[in-house]
């Protein structure tokens, strides 16, 4: 530790000074206007060398619509629906109280059933070369 700060020292000895003397004093200095050139305006005043092609209103930018999510088959938000519902109703049945052997045994058939037909309709072949997950 103590060769750590012996080392410190030298370089700080090394410094000096007259490190910092080329540099302003940029904290004291109050910043200066631009020097105004004959035959410019200031960007204030006027759109001076602009012609009319190289100005763009900048509320006539086109933005890009949002791309279309794809619509998912028939079969796949039925599915997604039953699931959804199955358990929806036990939700709703434990929460209210009225959870009876019908509902439960609906609710479960449901979520079973929507679950079955969303494996069901999973991809069941592979491209021979192919070596990625099949989604």
């Amino acid at each position: 530790m103590e060769r750590e700060d012996e080392q410190w020292q030298d370089i700080v000895s090394r410094l000096g000074d007259d490190v910092f003397a080329g540099v302003p004093d940029i904290i004291a200095t109050t910043p200066q206007p631009p020097a105004e050139v004959p035959g410019t305006a200031l960007p204030g005043d006027s759109y001076a060398g602009l012609d009319d092609d190289d100005w763009v209103d900048p509320h006539e930018r086109f933005i890009p619509p949002a791309p279309a999510l794809p619509k998912p088959p028939l079969r796949t938000r039925a599915a997604w629906a039953a699931a959804g519902s199955g358990v929806c109703m036990l939700v709703v049945a434990s929460v209210a109280g009225f959870a009876d052997t019908w509902s439960t045994i609906l609710g479960w058939s449901l979520i079973i059933a929507g679950g079955a037909a969303l494996v069901a309709r999973m991809p069941t072949h592979r491209d021979e070369d192919d070596d990625g997950a099949v989604v």
